[in-house]
């Protein structure tokens, strides 16, 4: 400070400085905020939402696995599950809607020997891309179980 510098204008100049930097730093945090946090938070949801159509694909084999106990075959197709071994079709959390398709026999998937006995479940469509899985997918076999890819 200068020995003729009135020292109220000292105080207004730290003041305006602290305002401005105040204010860069919470505009900086709000940036940093939006878009750091936002993303990872919504991400998260979409995570959840592949976790939840995960456990609907096991739900569907383990229905798959009972039909077959009870009857000693697959059915021929997934409709023979209702009522007994599925109350509903469970929708896909992310497609807000039925998106399962069941197949079953010797060339389907990944059945390298040809099992009359296999099965694949699949969430079909891209319902899960902003969670970067592939097309049909999540998957759940009778050899491999759940793959998620």
């Amino acid at each position: 400070m200068n020995k003729n510098e009135d020292p109220r204008i000292t105080v207004l100049r730290v003041w305006i400085f602290t305002f401005f930097a105040g204010t860069g730093f919470g505009i900086a945090l709000s940036y940093w905020n939006t878009h750091l946090f936002v993303p990872t938070f919504l991400s998260q949801q979409h995570q959840d939402g592949l976790g939840e159509c995960a456990r609907n694909l096991r739900g569907l084999a383990l229905a798959l696995e009972a039909y077959r106990r009870d009857h000693g075959h697959l059915p021929e197709n997934q409709n023979h599950l209702r009522p007994k071994y599925l109350r509903k079709f469970p929708n896909c959390p992310e497609a807000k809607r039925m998106t399962y398709r069941t197949s079953f026999g010797p060339r389907i998937g990944k059945n390298p020997n040809d099992n009359p006995d296999y099965y694949l479940v699949e969430c079909s469509g891209d319902n899960h891309k902003k969670s970067w899985v592939a097309l049909n997918a999540p998957q759940y076999d009778g050899i491999q179980g759940l793959t998620i890819r």
